[in-house]
């Protein structure tokens, strides 16, 4: 389970948003906090990536694969990888032992732990069962603060506020995306809108453009075996 770590605004401030055109009239300081955390929580899952470097601890099974996929992309570091074995069928205990694992790929999070096998004296467990990691994975400091992703977070984060606030100011209750619609005479049809992470209206496919131009998503797209 990807639990978010962080409680506030990492990145998002006050001073920001009135800069991209954010506006916060009558709204609570815990209102705004709160839409500005939302605005990163949906960004951090749309990316595939913490905004900032951020330490996590991760336990994947064992296969057959060589290779673990970290739950966030653009890892910088392996700080330690543990390997938990069975110890026979009249137990349930597992033993751990100190292990390795070699980043193969940062930005969609390959770690590859086949060292395990030949150089990290695997010969005496019985069989592998788990491999737990502790690693470091977010966007290198400074990229957060690109003029892309800061006014993608103050577009996430209006679309939250206003849900707060002024719902009538979104294109539709819970910023529901709209392809077409019509008043008296009038009528227009729009292009198919995306569904992300983000949203599904024409703001929020706006604001993962400014994203997609600015980083590339750490989403796997390979098989590797």
């Amino acid at each position: 389970m990807q639990i978010y770590p962080y409680t506030s605004p990492i990145i998002l401030t006050e001073e920001i948003y009135t800069v991209y055109g954010g506006q916060t009239g009558s709204m609570s300081s815990a209102q705004i906090q709160n839409g500005f955390l939302i605005a990163e929580q949906r960004v951090t899952q749309y990316v595939g990536s913490f905004l900032l470097p951020t330490i996590v601890t991760g336990t994947f099974p064992h296969s057959s694969s060589k290779f673990i996929v970290t739950d966030y992309g653009y890892v910088s570091e392996v700080l330690s990888a543990k390997v938990l074995s069975l110890q026979g069928s009249s137990t349930c205990v597992l033993k751990e032992d100190s292990g390795c694992a070699y980043i193969f790929n940062d930005t969609f999070g390959y770690l590859d732990y086949s060292c395990v096998q030949s150089i990290c004296n695997c010969a005496q467990w019985q069989s592998p069962y788990q491999f737990q990691i502790a690693y470091q994975a977010g966007l290198p400091t400074g990229t957060a603060n690109q003029p892309g992703i800061l006014h993608a977070l103050s577009i996430v984060a209006e679309l939250a506020l206003n849900e707060v606030a002024w719902p009538r100011a979104n294109e539709s209750q819970g910023d529901r995306g709209i392809e077409s619609w019509g008043t008296l005479d009038y009528r227009e049809t729009r292009k198919k809108l995306k569904r992300t992470a983000l949203g599904q209206s024409a703001r929020a496919n706006y604001a993962a453009e400014l994203i997609d131009m600015t980083v590339r998503r750490a989403i796997p797209n390979i098989q590797l075996r």
